[in-house]
């Protein structure tokens, strides 16, 4: 696994140009769902170590579908942040250009069915945001994105 490049700038993904923001890249992301599919009721907490871009970041947008967040954490302590299209996250203070951070959500919903499902890379991030914050800003280069795979917490069956 490669360590978060401190000083690599973040860009734009030219095949999801609206989606993610560019003024900071998610190294890694860490979910915890919990899935009732007879009632299609999700809930999960997502924890995303980030790496701020070139620039101090005062804001910080997610893509997020539109579950009921009930808890949103930066570096550990509860964050400002507001919702609109995307989750906006700001710190009390800039985080510093090149500067890791860690954002935590916990939420809960209904997901929305969708046809766009299945397997494969393809519009991935335009899905996982339905079920949990992304941010689709390539890797800064010289580095690898890592993605960990989701803690499952046993569900009881009816």
């Amino acid at each position: 696994m490669s360590s978060p490049s401190r000083s690599a700038r973040p860009s734009i993904d030219p095949y999801f140009p609206t989606h993610g923001d560019p003024r900071f890249h998610v190294h890694r992301y860490e979910l915890t769902l919990d899935y009732r599919p007879g009632p299609n009721r999700l809930a999960g907490s997502a924890r995303l170590t980030c790496v701020a871009g070139p620039e101090p970041v005062t804001e910080a947008a997610l893509d997020f579908a539109d579950f009921r967040i009930t808890r949103v954490l930066l570096d550990g302590r509860p964050a400002r942040w507001t919702r609109g299209g995307k989750l906006r996250l700001r710190p009390a203070r800039a985080l510093r250009a090149g500067a890791a951070f860690t954002v935590e959500v916990h939420y809960s919903g209904n997901p929305a069915r969708s046809a766009a499902s299945g397997a494969g890379s393809a519009g991935r991030s335009w899905r996982t945001a339905r079920w949990s914050p992304a941010s689709r800003s390539a890797p800064p280069p010289g580095t690898r994105a890592t993605t960990a795979p989701p803690t499952r917490r046993p569900t009881r069956s009816r």
